[in-house]
């Protein structure tokens, strides 16, 4: 099964009303980071488009294309949490449920002389009251450990492995379901979904990995 990638805003997404099942995206986190890795920047550190703020305006467009029955699973960085799950609230009707933990294999960098390793990533799980949670294993916990991507494999600065989001497939998704990224980077997520069985299609604003973003496999 093959995805699908629009190159545009995820403020305005080319969709039906109702037509997405569930949403799961790692938009940017509103921190102005820059990426060391010599092979995304060159001999300058590259931005990520869209990092200047917290990105919320996307919201309510979610919520238009998403069914009632739907879910919405938001990658979001520890210190911009309040901002994003107001948003969620206020701009939709849907109502945050969770704070899920992923607990990684090995930590990043930060501030190696002031601060404690960073070894999560948090997901900000929301759903509307008719969305019930599949449970093909048994009730989802909401910490879970995830495997570590080195940045030599990486297609985005960003990108996270495709493994981290199939709990959340399994649990809000069914085979023929379509998932949508509209902040899908390198298409990870994607990818993630079609191996799963499911529909996928994804939005991304930087062009420099929409090519990326449509390749079935990296």
């Amino acid at each position: 099964m093959k995805h699908e990638v629009f190159h545009g805003s995820a403020d305005a997404m080319p969709l039906k009303n109702w037509s997405v099942d569930t949403i799961i995206t790692d938009p940017p986190y509103g921190m102005k980071w820059m990426s060391s890795i010599p092979r995304f920047g060159g001999s300058k550190k590259m931005s990520i488009l869209g990092d200047d703020a917290v990105p919320i305006d996307w919201l309510p467009e979610a919520e238009r294309v998403l069914k009632p029955t739907g879910a919405v699973y938001i990658f979001c960085q520890w210190r911009y949490w309040p901002i994003m799950a107001t948003a969620v609230e206020d701009r939709t009707s849907l109502k945050v449920r969770n704070m899920i933990v992923l607990a990684k294999a090995a930590h990043g960098m930060g501030d190696c002389k002031r601060q404690y390793a960073p070894l999560h990533e948090l997901v900000l799980y929301a759903s509307h009251k008719p969305h019930l949670l599949r449970r093909p294993h048994g009730r989802p916990k909401d910490i879970l450990p995830v495997s570590f991507v080195h940045s030599k494999y990486r297609q985005h600065p960003n990108q996270k492995n495709e493994d981290w989001v199939t709990v959340f497939i399994e649990n809000s998704t069914d085979p023929g379901s379509l998932v949508l990224d509209p902040f899908c980077g390198s298409g990870a997520f994607l990818r993630a979904a079609t191996a799963m069985g499911r529909r996928a299609i994804g939005i991304e604003l930087d062009e420099r990995f929409v090519g990326i973003a449509r390749r079935e496999k990296l």
